[in-house]
């Protein structure tokens, strides 16, 4: 008899947006948000997109749209506001994997 298939570790866990840096890093190729998240003895961040991709204009379009629909969820005006904001963190096998601003507490 086989083996059962690995299954994935998933967390959720509640947090703040406790850092975020948007813009282009020459160095690396880096365009985009980047946001960090903690809680409770804790830290994880998420990354953009990179420039040297061969959909370089479709990664911009696609992190620009990332922002607004960002922003438009956490009802602010800039990214600067985003500092403090709950989100709801999912961790998948110990790496970052996604985030939700959580709009029910706003």
């Amino acid at each position: 008899m086989a083996p059962p298939p690995p299954t994935d570790d998933v967390d959720v866990r509640l947090a703040k947006i406790s850092g975020l840096r948007f813009g282009i890093d020459p160095k690396t190729g880096f365009y985009g948000l980047e946001l960090s998240f903690g809680g409770d003895g804790w830290n994880v961040g998420s990354a953009g997109k990179y420039l040297d991709d061969p959909k370089k204009e479709a990664n911009i379009i696609a992190s620009s749209q990332h922002v607004m629909n960002l922003l438009r969820a956490a009802k602010v005006n800039g990214v600067s506001e985003l500092v403090g904001m709950p989100v709801e963190v999912t961790i998948l096998n110990n790496a970052f994997s996604s985030f939700r601003v959580l709009t029910e507490v706003l």
